[in-house]
Order: C-alpha cells, then sequence, then structure tokens
C-alpha cells in the first residue's frame, strides 16, 4: 500500500473508531444521568446524536475514504467530546457531587495517543486540545468554582497530555517502521518476480535462436563469398548465446514448479507491464 493510501485509510479507521467509541460512551452517560440528573440527559443525547451522524457519514463514505473528509470527521469528534466533557464539568462543579475532574480530558487524551492516525499534526492536535480545554474552562470559572477543584487541577491533566504525546509519537515511529519493513518486503518480491521473469525469458528465445543458427548454417552453405556478413552474424549469435548462458547458470537457484511462467511473447510481455505497475504503485 501506497503512503498516501496508508494515511487514507488509517484516517478513516481512526475517525470511525473514535466516532463510534464517543456515540456510545455518550449514550451510556445519558442513561445513566436519566435516574440521577435528568438535566444532563440532553447534552450526553445531543453529543451521541451528533457523533452518530459523523459515523455514518464515514461508513456512507468507506469506498472514496479520503484525508478531507477523514480529518475533519476526527477533529470534529474530538471538539463534540471537548464539548460534553465540559458541560459535564460545568454540572458537576454547580453541584456538590463527589466528581474527579477533568478525567474525561484525561482518557479523551489517553484515546487519541491510541487510535490516532499516524499524521502528526492530527495527532499532536487533537491531543493538545484536549490538554487546552481544561485550562481555558478553569480560566473562566468563577472564584467560589476553582475552590472547588483539587489544588493540582487543571495541571495534573497536563501530566496525561505529556504520556499521550510520548505514546502517540512512540506508536508514530512503530507505524512508519512497520510500513518501511512492508514496502521493503514488496519491493524485494517484486524485483525477485522481475528477476524470475528474465531468466525465464531465455526459455523464449531458444527456437528463435536455433533458427537463426540454422538460417547462417544456410546462408555459409548457398553463400559461401558472403564470408564477412556471416562472420558477423556468427559474432553476433556467438555473444547472445553467451548471455543466455550466463541466465541459464541461475536455473540451479530458483524452483521454477511454483511460478506460473509465460508460455508466449504475449503473455510475457502481459506479465512484465503488470510488475512494472507495481513497481509505480509501490512509488
Amino acid at each position: 500500500m501506497s503512503p498516501v493510501n496508508d494515511h487514507k485509510m488509517s484516517m478513516w479507521r481512526a475517525s470511525v473508531m473514535l466516532a463510534g467509541m464517543a456515540a456510545g460512551s455518550a449514550l451510556i452517560a445519558s442513561i445513566g444521568f436519566l435516574f440521577k440528573a435528568p438535566i444532563q440527559v440532553r447534552p450526553m443525547l445531543a453529543a451521541s446524536m451528533a457523533e452518530l451522524v459523523i459515523l455514518i457519514i464515514l461508513l456512507a463514505f468507506r469506498k472514496g475514504a479520503r484525508l478531507s473528509l477523514s480529518i475533519p470527521s476526527f477533529l470534529l469528534g474530538t471538539v463534540v467530546v471537548l464539548s460534553a466533557i465540559w458541560v459535564n464539568q460545568t454540572f458537576y462543579l454547580s453541584t456538590d457531587l463527589v466528581h474527579e475532574f477533568f478525567a474525561g480530558n484525561k482518557i479523551l487524551a489517553l484515546g487519541i495517543a491510541l487510535i490516532a492516525p499516524p499524521i502528526l499534526w492530527v495527532g499532536i492536535t487533537a491531543i493538545f486540545a484536549a490538554g487546552i480545554a481544561p485550562v481555558v474552562q478553569f480560566a473562566l470559572l468563577a472564584p467560589q468554582m476553582r475552590q472547588k477543584l483539587p489544588l493540582q487541577e487543571p495541571w495534573l491533566t497536563w501530566i496525561y497530555i505529556a504520556v499521550a504525546l510520548a505514546l502517540f509519537l512512540f506508536r508514530r515511529k512503530w507505524h512508519e517502521t512497520q510500513l518501511r519493513s512492508a514496502r521493503n518486503e514488496a519491493r524485494a518480491l517484486v524485483l525477485q518476480q522481475f528477476a524470475h521473469l528474465l531468466i525465464n525469458a531465455q526459455h523464449l528465445t531458444n527456437t528463435p535462436l536455433q533458427t537463426i543458427e540454422n538460417s547462417v548454417a544456410v546462408l555459409r552453405a548457398r553463400c559461401p563469398e558472403q564470408v564477412e556478413l556471416i562472420a558477423t552474424l556468427k559474432r553476433a549469435l556467438a555473444r547472445v548465446k553467451e548471455v543466455m548462458k550466463l541466465f541459464s547458470n541461475s536455473d540451479s537457484y530458483i524452483d521454477w514448479r511454483e511460478m506460473e511462467l509465460p508460455k508466449t511473447v504475449a503473455e510475457f510481455e502481459m506479465r512484465l507491464n503488470e510488475l512494472l505497475e507495481k513497481v509505480k504503485s509501490q512509488g
């Protein structure tokens, strides 16, 4: 798979995973709030529906997955989740209910690190957004509201952001290593097939070479005076046979039984063009 196609599919899968998990989580949260805090059901349902719409759009355009659709979907999904977390935090700050503040931001940052595609700016942007949101929310809070927060917040959240960034960068590095290895293996396989095809070319030239050799013998018998022409043809024929002999020495290193070799020049040309297309697609 080419780097562009690989990024397209990775980005699409990440957007689908984020939208699916966020829609499910918000729906479960809305059911939980239904019995304890009905006022929170609507924002949670709204978040779930928004993520569900994103998911449906992504699935509808699965075959033509494009970065221009997947990237905005991923970032929009992140914003929807952060908005739901923001509303949730505001609600808990207005009550005396026990709550782990900014836990949603921490979980989201770590989740993004695990599912974000290997596109550097997308992953970093989403993770930083998860860290900046609680700082902005803290700054906008009234002084009496801030007193409800633990002393280490919202700055403790940034420890999780740092861990998430390190995890994402490690995953991206690992992904690049795996992708490079896969490309090298694919390229090696194509080159091996190309070498096999070239070596097999000698079998397609055996009959034409024999015909040329017989024709030179006939020419020598019928036109013995064409000494110079006959000598030139024999030298050219000897050079071709020498090259074919070098190819034939490679036969012992190849298990021809595992290969479907071309029987005609037309088939050989078709197979050669297929290999060249593979080389082009690998970049």
